[in-house]
């Protein structure tokens, strides 16, 4: 804790022939907890061009917390090694003032499954906060046990690749999610859901399990999909309520708010799931 004063913890990986992997992560929180007290926090870490490392590792539980005016920011480059990340979270708990932000700046350098920029892995990680993801080179993804909880806003920017958080299914989004860049999109939310701005070049599959999926703006598209049978979904699919019946009409319904629009590519189709089209807008 420093009382007021910002924090700033930067690293690059070194080589794995050292022998101890913990050296191949830029930076590594392990079990850390970092209270800047009004301060900013600023993390930046480089990963070795080895297998499981990453820019930035935060594992056994680790929390960045400030208040005030403070923020926080990470930004964590991957290796080129197949199996390197930008940014690994792994149960954390990241918290600012009410209307503050958290950046998450994370960078792939490697293709494949498991070179991801940003991936949720092992325990669920929460912000206390708004949170600002601006991903590139390869996707943000999370495994089964990772649900992400964020208490403010949330913003992706995820370039030419996919935002996938379909995984965990008690993932809790609090304020409005808006993509402003990205391929496909899949997105799976416990409770009620509202949706900004969503633009992206692929499949937009978004759902909530139970309560009203709210649309504020627009919902868009270039992907001409009709029917994709391999996913079993459109260019957009839009759910709520996805837990309940078919016949069940008080799981959640789709609300369109003013101003707000759904879009896809020439030929493409949007399908609706709602639960009462009385009781939807």
């Amino acid at each position: 804790t420093t009382g007021g004063g910002s924090i700033w913890v930067g690293g690059i990986g070194t080589n794995p022939a050292l022998g101890n992997t913990a050296y191949v992560n830029g930076v590594l929180l392990n079990g850390a907890a970092l209270n800047a007290g009004g301060g900013n926090i600023d993390i930046r870490g480089t990963a070795a061009n080895a297998a499981n490392s990453a820019g930035v590792n935060m594992t056994g539980g680790s929390s960045l917390a400030t208040g005030a005016a403070g923020t926080v920011s990470i930004t964590g480059v991957g290796g080129t090694n197949a199996a390197s990340r930008g940014i690994v979270l792994d149960g954390n708990v990241l918290t600012v003032a009410e209307g503050k932000t958290i950046t998450l700046n994370a960078v792939s350098n490697a293709t494949g499954a498991n070179a991801q920029a940003l991936l949720l892995q092992t325990g669920p990680s929460t912000v206390n906060g708004n949170l600002v993801v601006a991903a590139t080179g390869n996707n943000v993804a999370q495994t089964v046990d990772a649900p992400l909880t964020v208490t403010g806003s949330a913003a992706f920017a995820t370039g030419t690749s996919d935002l996938l958080l379909n995984v965990a299914s008690t993932n809790a989004f609090e304020g409005a999610v808006t993509v402003s860049t990205g391929a496909n999109v899949r997105l799976l939310n416990a409770g009620a859901l509202t949706l900004g701005a969503i633009s992206t070049t692929g499949k937009i599959d978004i759902a909530t399990r139970s309560g009203d999926l709210t649309l504020t703006g627009a919902v868009g598209t270039t992907d001409a999909t009709i029917w994709d049978s391999a996913s079993k979904i459109s260019a957009i699919s839009l759910r709520a309520g996805g837990d309940s019946g078919v016949s069940d009409s008080t799981g959640g319904n789709i609300i369109v708010g003013s101003g707000a629009s759904v879009s896809v590519g020439a030929g493409g189709s949007a399908v609706l799931y709602t639960g009462s089209v009385s009781s939807s807008t």
